[in-house]
């Protein structure tokens, strides 16, 4: 009796996870292909079954100078961003804090669209062949919590780097990156200013100078701003 009793629960715990299956495989079915433009920009991270949209912006780094500095900095702040972010994964993936959306104020909203909207698609092919299982796919605007670096080097131009934080499994993309001036980024990717929490270091350019090249040359950078987890 008691081994009929643990076979009919096994059958049911089998049923419920096949119909699980059904339902989340019916959910991707009836969903509009990933547009072309995104799916060509998928990338696969690392260790994991999770394709994430990489941004398509390459920038040419301008000819570095042959004069060097006096010294060298970089700073390290924290800025919100909006910008589409598209995570495609098998129906099944447990997708608990998968994007992670970020409001710092409430005083910051409303923001520019995309923020706050999402849109969802089915993934049936990548990088030129059929998948055998269709993905899932889901697009969000933001907002972001993103690093960004301002570094002015010994030899060449200003370079800047952002990375958006919203991605646990993959912690430094999206990311992006360009030149000279901070308004130089790409138009589709908004910075919600200000920066904070900004820390400096410095290097120096000559070791045999005497000259202190800053007032701290090895800064403990600051954590991330507390979260606002209001709508």
């Amino acid at each position: 009796m008691k081994s009929r009793s643990l076979l009919c629960a096994a059958s049911l715990i089998l049923l419920a996870l096949t119909m699980c299956q059904c339902n989340d495989d019916d959910r991707v079915g009836e969903l509009e292909e990933l547009p072309e433009e995104i799916a060509a920009n998928l990338k696969v991270v690392p260790n994991t079954d999770l394709l994430i949209s990489m941004p398509p912006f390459e920038v040419r780094k301008p000819v570095a100078t042959a004069t060097p500095k006096n010294c060298a900095s970089t700073e390290l702040s924290y800025v919100q961003v909006i910008f589409p972010i598209t995570i495609c994964y098998p129906p099944d993936f447990s997708t608990n804090g998968l994007l992670k959306e970020y409001r710092l104020a409430p005083d910051r909203e409303p923001f520019p669209p995309p923020a706050g909207q999402t849109q969802t698609y089915t993934l049936s092919s990548f990088d030129g062949k059929a998948l055998r299982n269709p993905l899932f796919c889901v697009q969000k605007g933001g907002p972001w919590l993103a690093t960004i670096s301002r570094t002015d080097p010994c030899f060449g131009p200003i370079e800047f780097n952002l990375a958006i934080l919203g991605v646990p499994a993959c912690p430094q993309c999206p990311a992006f990156r360009w030149f000279d001036d901070l308004d130089n980024h790409p138009p589709e990717l908004h910075l919600i200013m200000p920066l904070v929490d900004t820390t400096v270091s410095y290097l120096d350019c000559d070791p045999t100078d005497p000259t202190k090249c800053g007032p701290d040359t090895n800064p403990t950078p600051a954590p991330p701003p507390a979260i606002w987890s209001g709508k």
